[in-house]
């Protein structure tokens, strides 16, 4: 994969947990507009996130300029992704009562919370190897 397509990669992925993130903000439930801005945008993390794990692995694991930062962020993001997604997947499911869901829904909320955690510290790591890589 290109180089400059690996970077969209990355920076469409943390445009939509970034987004994803302010529509989940308001300690209210989410309903209406919000909720279905929510659901438009997880179908692209849906997308994206694969995308971006399979492009980014070979970057992480072997380059020597990713950093701790960039490589504890990256497996954050992919496995927290996947938690959150795996979470609201088996919430659809007729497999779960009513206090099951409300636990899966408490987990895809903090499995979210800290996959934002995550890209944070991959955004940093990765500009701050950008940066170790121009001098």
């Amino acid at each position: 994969m290109s180089r400059l397509a690996q970077i969209g990669t990355a920076v469409s992925v943390l445009a939509v947990v970034i987004a994803l993130f302010l529509t989940s903000i308001p300690a209210v439930p989410l309903h209406g507009n919000r909720l279905l801005l929510h659901m438009m945008l997880s179908g692209a993390l849906v997308v994206l996130l694969p995308i971006f794990a399979v492009s980014w692995l070979a970057f992480v694991v072997n380059d020597p300029k990713s950093n701790l930062k960039v490589r504890i962020g990256y497996w954050g993001m992919v496995v927290l992704g996947f938690v959150t997604i795996a979470t609201m997947f088996l919430s659809m499911l007729p497999i779960a009562g009513t206090d099951d869901l409300h636990t899966l829904i408490k987990m895809h909320g903090y499995a979210g919370l800290a996959m934002v955690v995550a890209a944070v510290g991959f955004a940093f790591g990765w500009v701050r190897s950008r940066k170790n890589a121009m001098r």
